[in-house]
């Protein structure tokens, strides 16, 4: 009997340690392959990272571009606004001129009173609707 029980023991023990060493093989695999998924996420949020990357780049520069673009804009219609004001300027003095020149100096008179009343109550509105449009947009609630 001590024969039969030790080579039960033996086939006992060679059973045991082939279903361990399945398990260690068998979760040996399964931590290769999470390795294996792990390398590959990381690959791709390296991807990922690369792309954001080269999209905010070229964001930025477009931006950048149409910034540019739109400073060059208001430059030029400042500089249109600021020539077509002297212009007007040189031509109404010229005008005023003239005709005090030729001798009617009532006619000159009623023209600079004419422009400056103009004048005035065109910048008095202009100013008085640029207020009530800051304080209308003081006043909405931001969303």
């Amino acid at each position: 009997m001590d024969n039969s029980s030790t080579e039960n023991t033996t086939d006992h023990s060679a059973v045991l340690n082939d279903r361990v060493l399945s398990v260690i093989e068998h979760e040996l695999q399964n931590k290769s392959q999470e390795i294996t998924l792990k390398e590959k996420e990381l690959e791709l949020r390296k991807q990922q990272d690369i792309h954001s990357f080269e999209f905010a780049t070229h964001s930025l520069k477009e931006q950048t571009k149409d910034r540019q673009e739109e400073r060059n804009h208001l430059l030029k219609v400042r500089y249109t606004t600021i020539g077509l004001t002297i212009s007007l300027t040189i031509i109404f003095v010229v005008l005023i001129f003239s005709i005090l020149y030729l001798g009617y100096k009532d006619i000159a008179i009623e023209i600079i009173k004419l422009v400056g009343t103009a004048l005035i109550t065109g910048f008095g509105g202009y100013h008085y609707g640029k207020s009530v449009k800051a304080t209308e947009s003081k006043n909405e609630p931001s969303h």
